[in-house]
């Protein structure tokens, strides 16, 4: 990322906090460089967001300072963080395409949740009817699981339970879609994955 395009992207994640919308007027700002890089689209009067992926980490950064939070070793913490922002920022007001931002913010907290703290999510999973924002976290964990350092038996032992939890096909057919290119990528741990499932 060029300077110009790290500088707008800074200007974007500050205005967008500040102005708490996902929708910025083209008369108020200037982000060509990230139109570009089609992290924005421009549409009429308006920029909108193209790739909430790469305004996400940043966007959270700025909440861990504002609110000066760091990760936290257990998750459920981690989830009030989310929650905290989501508060703050949309304010109980309905944001048009948040729930696109908050499924990026999810992923950011589940890997480094996994990587950082080595989280395999089994206790949390296991209470899902017990939580509130199920589907968001579902769907960020299954976008997540080509990146989550998992033991076979605690992928598969996850995956079985959210299975098991879900009543939604299309949710259903989103995971075993994310569980095949897992597979994919990594052919041994596939097999690994296989083995497993045939046992239990």
């Amino acid at each position: 990322m060029n300077k110009t395009t790290e500088k707008e992207l800074n200007q974007l994640i500050e205005a967008i906090i500040s102005e708490r919308s996902l929708q910025l007027s083209s008369t108020n700002y200037s982000f060509n460089s990230l139109v570009t890089e089609q992290i924005l689209i421009k549409e009429k009067d308006k920029y909108l967001i193209l790739d909430y992926s790469k305004i996400a980490s940043l966007f959270i950064e700025k909440y861990k300072d504002k609110f000066g939070i760091s990760l936290h070793k257990r998750f459920i913490e981690n989830i009030s963080f989310i929650e905290k922002i989501t508060k703050d920022f949309k304010q109980n007001e309905f944001i048009p395409d948040f729930h696109k931002l908050a499924k990026e913010l999810w992923k950011i907290i589940i890997i480094e949740s996994n990587k950082k703290l080595s989280y395999d999510f089994k206790d949390f999973i296991s209470s899902l009817d017990k939580q509130i924002d199920n589907y968001t976290f579902i769907e960020a964990y299954s976008d997540s699981l080509q990146e989550l350092e998992l033991t076979p038996k605690i992928f598969i032992t996850n995956a079985l339970r959210i299975l098991d939890f879900l009543q939604n096909d299309g949710v259903q057919y989103f995971l075993f879609n994310r569980i095949k290119e897992r597979c994919r990528i990594d052919f041994e741990y596939g097999i690994k994955l296989f083995e497993i499932a045939l046992v239990i």
